[in-house]
């Protein structure tokens, strides 16, 4: 199983040859169907979002504020299932709901985006500008976890990890959205011009947390650019989402940027991406502006 996994790794090869996509899709599936059964025996709240979205900086922001609320180490900041589950209704896990750039998997898949894994539940969904989240997302799968060989070219192209998989998981997500229980709707930009807000607002939707604004600061404080790029560098954290690296390219914390994508996409590419996201359309559009 380690070899076919191995073999099976690399998006861009997969996507090259059918039978070997095949084989990808089959096994990724069979993960992620299982995933839903098991994590929706316990979770109250489920936070989701496409990867590069902003998920470790809000999970840092929360984290951060529960330990202090706790009075637990600082190294358990990325543990949010285990401490939100110290409030009975309010266990809470971040989840990507089977839409990920690292699958050869078409996003017309049913498994992708399915409200299967959080439908009755509490929903938060993080999203952030599709232009910045393709080239992030290249950069974490090409240099952080190597499952897409090709160039950013080909990545914003490809059917399985490219820019016609982040709006279909978008708009897929927005015409479901009347099956969460209850819903929260916050982005990347949000976070970026007030993150004390946007946590405020969590623990209100969460709920059965108290509102400490001292803690809250000192959270915000913790979560600015800086500290978490210093967290990741120097390992201080224990969770995998913000493992050290030695290549900058392949940091979580990276750029840290709205609007980076300008730097990186050329004109083809920026009218490629523009031209599909007019095409397909994407909902969640009015959210990547600061309130």
């Amino acid at each position: 199983m380690g070899l076919l996994n191995s073999i099976t790794r690399d998006v861009w090869r997969c996507e090259k040859y059918p039978l070997l996509q095949k084989l990808h899709q089959n096994i990724r599936v069979g993960r992620y169907e299982e995933e839903i059964r098991r994590l929706r025996r316990d979770t109250d709240i489920f936070l989701i979002s496409y990867p590069k979205s902003g998920r470790t900086w809000h999970r840092f922001l929360l984290g951060h504020y529960l330990t202090l609320v706790l009075g637990l180490p600082i190294a358990k900041t990325q543990k949010t299932a285990k401490l939100t589950g110290h409030n009975p209704g309010g266990l809470t896990r971040y989840n990507h709901d089977a839409a990920n750039f690292i699958d050869a998997i078409p996003p017309q898949h049913p498994i992708v985006a399915t409200p299967e894994l959080w439908a009755g539940r509490k929903v938060i969904f993080l999203v952030r500008d599709p232009r910045d989240v393709i080239v992030s997302c290249w950069f974490h799968a090409h240099y952080r976890q190597k499952t897409y060989s090709g160039t950013m070219q080909e990545f914003i192209r490809s059917p399985g990890a490219g820019i016609e998989k982040i709006l279909a998981a978008h708009n897929k997500w927005w015409k479901n959205r009347n099956l969460a229980s209850d819903l929260m709707i916050t982005s990347y930009e949000r976070i970026f011009k007030d993150p004390g807000k946007v946590l405020r607002d969590t623990l209100h939707f969460i709920g059965n947390w108290p509102i400490d604004e001292k803690f809250i600061a000192e959270s915000v404080q913790a979560g600015s650019f800086e500290n978490m790029r210093d967290v990741e560098t120097k390992g201080i954290v224990q969770h995998h989402s913000l493992q050290q690296s030695l290549d900058p390219r392949a940091l979580k914390t990276r750029e840290g940027k709205i609007g980076g994508f300008r730097n990186h996409l050329s004109g083809e590419d920026l009218a490629y991406v523009e031209d599909c996201i007019k095409r397909i359309g994407d909902p969640f559009a009015p959210y990547y502006k600061p309130e």
